[in-house]
């Protein structure tokens, strides 16, 4: 078919060119809003200056083709084969390109506000410097050695992608999330990683000199070789690096050792509880951070084992069982004794081996939202509790966890 065919049949109200071969035609500034180009076969198609708002582009091949400055707001190009494309300054925002082949794409300065990109190619160095990334999926996405110089990626998901070797100089990340990404090699000189969530990323010889760490959370990671300037960590960067999943696991080995010695409540707490809670960042010496026996209102005379305060409230009422209770015990003892508590508090009860995390405990037979066992857990239950650290703890940080 060629152009003229298309653009007639387009404007009688045909919508449908489902599987059409337009490789190598010229199709610059055509308006084809919404048309159905579902595994249509476009290589080298010229499309620059083109409208194709809400098309379908699935599966499409589009290797070499020229969409640059295009209009493709809302298109579909999940499984579509973009390799070599030039998408140099195209609207892409909200756009599906989940599994899209993009190595070596041109996406220099391109718009991808919100868009999916989970699981897309982008390897081969791709060009994605100064695009608009935020709010954007890209979970999974493979952007090993690309570059994202001055790229804006505020607010959007990076779990587990490949960034590795990546060039993100002077890249917007505040509040991004990189849980578990590999950013090992990758340039984020004067990068913005303000709020962001690092935890158990890969920082493996990353320069990372005059980034903006402030109010980063690096729980859990590597940063073995990295380039960084040690005094512009923060103390929580410090407190909840791999140190932390360090301790965890020597106090998980103290608990194996002595707990067939322990058989009372106190020997549970002192041996096994407040190393815990020390753990978590509270001076288990300093009454204004620890309170024990702490009654939780005038009214009633129930008090619990512990109270844990930051500077500014109280963060979680810990009421501690023996070691030998059973989780199933726990929870029964926990319906009858528990009072309710304020709604910025959180309930933690513990035997010394297992943690369970309630939100209120005024509701019978309620469940836990989290629960910890010392000896058996896996990397993302760590990051989870850290995020309990006193210098970390933030009721909606956790909330967005669990959503």
């Amino acid at each position: 078919m060629n152009p003229r065919e298309l653009i007639e049949l387009y404007n009688l109200g045909n919508r449908d060119f489902r599987h059409v071969n337009l490789d190598g035609v010229d199709l610059s500034g055509a308006n084809l809003d919404e048309i159905n180009l579902n595994g249509a076969s476009l290589s080298k198609v010229n499309l620059s200056g083109a409208s194709l708002k809400d098309a379908n582009l699935c599966g499409a091949k589009l290797i070499g083709a020229n969409l640059s400055s295009t209009k493709l707001f809302g298109v579909n190009l999940r499984l579509a084969n973009l390799y070599n494309a030039n998408l140099s300054q195209a609207d892409l925002r909200g756009a599906n390109l989940f599994f899209a082949n993009l190595y070596g794409a041109n996406l220099h300065q391109v718009n991808l506000f919100r868009a999916d990109l989970s699981r897309t190619k982008l390897t081969g160095k791709v060009n994605l410097q100064g695009a608009n990334l935020s709010d954007s999926d890209l979970s999974n996405a493979n952007l090993s050695g690309a570059n994202l110089h001055q790229a804006n990626l505020s607010r959007a998901n990076l779990i587990k992608a490949n960034l590795s070797q990546a060039n993100l100089s002077k890249a917007n990340l505040s509040d991004a999330n990189l849980n578990r990404a590999d950013l090992s090699q990758a340039n984020l000189r004067d990068a913005n990683l303000s709020f962001s969530n690092l935890a158990y990323v890969q920082l493996n010889q990353t320069n990372l000199t005059e980034a903006n760490l402030n109010g980063a959370n690096f729980a859990g990671a590597n940063f073995s070789n990295s380039f960084i300037d040690q005094t512009r960590l923060s103390p929580t960067l410090a407190s909840l690096s791999t140190d932390f999943t360090e301790e965890l696991g020597l106090l998980a080995q103290r608990v194996q050792a002595v707990a067939a010695k322990i058989t009372t409540k106190e020997q549970t707490k002192i041996s096994l509880i407040l190393p815990l809670i020390k753990l978590l960042g509270y001076d288990i010496h300093n009454p204004t951070q620890v309170v024990t026996e702490y009654q939780v209102n005038d009214l009633e005379p129930e008090k619990v084992d512990y109270a844990l305060f930051t500077a500014c409230q109280k963060t979680i009422c810990v009421y501690a069982r023996t070691i030998n209770e059973s989780t199933n015990l726990i929870n029964q003892d926990l319906t009858l004794q528990a009072q309710p508590l304020l709604s910025n508090c959180l309930s933690l009860v513990t035997n010394g081996i297992k943690y369970l995390f309630f939100p209120n405990l005024n509701t019978i037979n309620q469940a836990p939202f989290f629960t910890f066992n010392l000896l058996e857990y896996n990397s993302e239950q760590v990051y989870f509790l850290s995020l309990f650290h006193r210098t970390e703890f933030n009721l909606e940080t956790i909330n967005s966890q669990l959503n």
